[in-house]
């Protein structure tokens, strides 16, 4: 699950570029507008408009699959950043992150601090800037399954350069980025998905290679060209 206060959506394209070699994952391509999205999103389905029958149809389909199907296990790579309690409250009523990724936290936002909770019960890995680690400190305080990125004092640090360059260190261990084929992307974002692929095992190095099939969304590169053509 990737949160925070924006730049969810970038985070979780990189990270599901990045385990897709190794792990068994799918991502939602679409924002969550309605109760049904992350379910349908789960079980395989699109989210589209559909008539009656079709709605009964699919849920037939669904309760078959769920009760005869063989079993296929899968990660599910989602982004919320939702500011209002109430849709807060529904998401994170039934969402239990494996792995709660927080690219900008906001304590302000109700749903980082349902997830922080939800994590937390079921122990799972927070990943988080370390920028952010004072805001924190109170809900993740001696917290074992914590990662940060960050400029300094964090687990993964990156570092970036003017040459559109950007060095990331762990550890011992320091490569160096070429970010020309990320327009606009930010350093702290690769940084956040690459967390998440060490948090999966994933050597830093390995990361970076995979990193390199990234095809930027449709939608922001249009972005980019518009800005480009004026």
């Amino acid at each position: 699950m990737v949160a925070g206060a924006y730049d969810t959506r970038i985070v979780k394209d990189l990270s599901y570029t990045l385990l897709h070699p190794k792990v068994n994952v799918r991502r939602l391509n679409t924002e969550p507008w309605w109760d049904f999205s992350i379910p349908l999103a789960i079980l395989g389905y699109k989210d589209v408009k559909r008539s009656i029958p079709s709605w009964l149809f699919l849920l037939f389909r669904a309760y078959v699959r769920l009760l005869l199907g063989k079993p296929n296990p899968q990660a599910m790579i989602l982004n919320l950043n939702y500011s209002k309690d109430d849709t807060a409250d529904f998401w994170t009523s039934f969402i239990e992150p494996d792995i709660l990724v927080i690219t900008h936290f906001n304590q302000d936002l109700k749903i980082l601090k349902n997830l922080i909770n939800n994590t937390r019960k079921k122990k799972g890995k927070i990943i988080i800037n370390s920028k952010d680690s004072k805001e924190t400190s109170k809900m993740l305080k001696n917290y074992p399954s914590l990662f940060t990125f960050g400029l300094k004092d964090a687990d993964l640090i990156y570092e970036a350069q003017s040459n559109h360059i950007v060095v990331l260190k762990k550890n011992s261990q320091r490569y160096e980025l070429q970010t020309q084929f990320l327009p606009t992307v930010k350093s702290e974002s690769i940084a956040a998905a690459i967390s998440v692929a060490l948090s999966k095992d994933i050597p830093l190095l390995e990361a970076l290679y995979s990193l390199l099939k990234f095809e930027m969304p449709l939608k922001l590169v249009k972005n980019i060209k518009g800005i480009l053509n004026t």
